[in-house]
């Protein structure tokens, strides 16, 4: 939790004053003093604060009010999942397929995937030894990108 603390025990070791003091020569009443003192006080009043500020010769707000920031801040976003590479998603080029394999099947796939989805025996002129030279390829690509 975030919460502002009031420093002057600090200063008024600097300045060698006690607390004591500190009411008879602001007007301010020592319980509201020693409350400062122990950050107990919820609210501040500006008057008091500058009467503080004016008998202590403090110039700048920040040397008596300290800020702490205890809040843990939980992330606005999901971590980053790794998507890990489907081999069917890739071209059939990359199959490394012999030109006279390949120009016949470019027509029917595009992808790898495309390729698991159709009959290629029932490619015109795709003979068994090219289906057997297709079947080599596929089964390397896979293994390959398990």
């Amino acid at each position: 939790m975030a919460e502002v603390e009031i420093v002057s025990n600090q200063i008024l070791k600097e300045r060698n004053m006690t607390q004591l003091k500190l009411p008879n020569l602001t007007d301010i009443r020592y319980e509201s003093i020693s409350n400062l003192n122990k950050n107990k006080t919820e609210r501040l009043s500006l008057i008091h604060l500058q009467k503080i500020m004016i008998l202590l010769e403090i110039t700048d707000v920040g040397m008596l009010l300290k800020f702490v920031d205890n809040t843990v801040v939980e992330p606005i976003f999901e971590p980053v999942v790794e998507i890990k590479h489907n081999p069917l998603d890739d071209e059939i080029e990359l199959l490394n397929l012999p030109p006279v394999v390949f120009n016949k099947i470019r027509r029917h796939a595009t992808y790898v995937g495309d390729l698991m989805k159709i009959d290629c025996s029932k490619i015109p002129l795709m003979d068994p030894k090219n289906l057997e030279r297709l079947n080599v390829a596929l089964k390397e690509h896979l293994v390959k990108h398990k």
